[in-house]
């Protein structure tokens, strides 16, 4: 029977994932527009201070009768060019200088671009470093106006003045100036990162209060799923229960369709267990009556011939084994169906371990094999003593019967994370991992000749899986490298009233 194993992937899991990589997405688009809206927005104020400041200095700038250029900057009235906070450098076009101010007395100053592409009126703006200080910078070439006389004046006035005063103006026009200003942009920087640093942590206490309600809403949300699967864990062959819906429209036809499967299952089960049923006690009778018969035929064995004698032995034999398979699947029928009373009562496990060891000594004994075993004192449960000791006894049959010979069965009754673990281990043959999932099957058998001389039937582990599952123990099976076979038991004590 090939075992389909699927990747299960958390659906609530993925929502989260998503979710989560949505929202730092927003988050980053988010910051990334906050952070360039205020860039420019600061940056925006600053430029508007730095032509402020142009404009007071263009406003300081007048041409002379002889076309010279009077820059009346005066240190005690504009004190900030004294600081570090501002700068200018204020030159002909051609490169003469006019006047810079302290700061950048022996500074060069380094354009981003080319004069001859610089137009007239307009401002262009860039960022440098001064003394390690960051400074926006803006230059404007500037074409200087002689200052017009009055109609009035121009008219006392005789042509040839009037002439020379148009060629001063003309020549004034043509000596264009260069005005550079940098105002310190670090307190604009400052503010800058302050209002990152704010918005930043805003955003981002935002995002995990999103991710945060995601997680709860989803939680809440596959609540009914989680619930769902908690049931379906529960299904088994003895406990076909139809799903209870949880009102998803998304999901009721499955559960319909789920449930409709489960009934059919149920039926089909239901009619296997009543076939195995019907057949055992149909038999039953039958067998009866021939191992009578036998029975009193070997009563008299003056009167049979040796061959007759034997045979009717071996016809008594066989019949013992059917008899042992008609009761073993009486027995499975019984319990899968749940039609009985379970009658609890006192277990001392220990004790009771014990005596099963002394019961199988002679047969142990026969084949050279020793029990070794590692007992805790006086570990009590509460269970039914007919069903438990039914599985020990196919338990120690099964590991005294396949033990390899001249070895021995190691027996151990431990307490664990509240729970009592009984092994048993023997080392056996011709075993594989391959078949472990197979032994609790029925008629299961690793040798499918079914020698004469086997006196199993391959019922008994069934047998103890179907009781173990009534009594709520767990069983498993396990096979090592070695060799070396265990069959574990594991009784939880809070489903008992005593403890060790």
């Amino acid at each position: 029977m090939n075992m389909i194993k699927i990747k299960s992937k958390s659906i609530k899991k993925q929502i989260i994932l998503k979710l989560s990589i949505i929202s730092i997405l927003i988050f980053l688009c988010v910051e990334i527009l906050v952070i360039e809206r205020t860039y420019k927005s600061l940056y925006r104020a600053l430029d508007a201070s730095v032509e402020a400041h142009i404009k007071s200095l263009l406003s300081l700038i007048e041409i002379k009768k002889n076309g010279a250029i009077d820059f009346e900057f005066k240190d005690e009235i504009m004190n900030e060019y004294k600081t570090t906070k501002a700068f200018f450098i204020l030159k002909y076009q051609d490169g003469k200088e006019i006047e810079r101010s302290e700061l950048v007395k022996n500074k060069d100053i380094e354009l981003p671009f080319s004069i001859s592409d610089l137009k007239e009126k307009r401002n262009h703006f860039w960022n440098i470093k001064i003394k390690n200080k960051p400074f926006r910078c803006a230059i404007t070439l500037y074409s200087p106006e002689l200052e017009r006389e009055s109609d009035e004046d121009l008219d006392h006035k005789d042509e040839s003045e009037n002439k020379k005063i148009d060629s001063i103006s003309e020549k004034a026009m043509t000596s264009k100036l260069l005005l550079i200003v940098g105002l310190n942009s670090q307190d604009t920087i400052w503010r800058l990162e302050e209002i990152i640093k704010r918005t930043s942590m805003s955003i981002l206490a935002g995002l995990i209060l999103i991710l945060a309600m995601v997680w709860i809403i989803t939680d809440r949300s596959l609540r009914p799923f989680n619930k769902l699967k908690d049931d379906v864990k529960k299904i088994t062959p003895n406990n076909l229960c139809p799903l209870n819906s949880p009102n998803i429209v998304e999901i009721n036809s499955f559960i319909e369709s789920f449930n409709e499967l489960i009934e059919k299952l149920r039926h089909f089960i239901e009619k296997e267990r009543q076939f195995n049923s019907d057949v055992a006690h149909e038999l039953r009778t039958p067998i009866s009556e021939m191992r009578t018969i036998l029975e009193v035929g070997l009563k008299w064995k003056n009167d049979l011939t040796e061959e007759v004698s034997k045979n009717y032995e071996d016809l008594l034999s066989s019949l013992d084994k059917m008899q042992n398979i008609v009761i073993s699947l009486l027995a499975i029928s019984k319990y899968e169906s749940r039609k009985f009373e379970i009658k609890k009562e006192k277990i001392n496990l220990t004790n009771l371990l014990k005596n099963y060891i002394g019961k199988f000594q002679k047969i142990a004994d026969s084949r050279n094999i020793k029990f070794k075993y590692n007992f805790i004192d006086d570990a009590y449960i509460f269970s039914d003593a007919n069903l438990f000791q039914n599985i020990l006894e196919n338990i120690f049959s099964n590991a005294v019967e396949y033990s390899l010979e001249n070895n021995e069965i190691n027996i151990e009754l431990t307490e664990s994370n509240n729970t009592y673990k009984i092994s048993i281990s023997n080392y056996t043959k011709n075993l594989t991992k391959e078949d472990i999932p197979f032994i609790f099957d029925r008629f299961w058998r690793k040798d499918k000749a079914r020698k004469d001389s086997d006196t199993h039937s391959g019922l008994g582990f069934s047998l103890v899986k179907s009781i173990s599952d009534i009594l709520n123990l767990s069983i498993v099976a396990e096979l090592e490298e070695t060799s070396l076979f265990t069959l574990r038991i594991d009784i939880p004590k809070d489903q008992n009233i005593f403890s060790s």
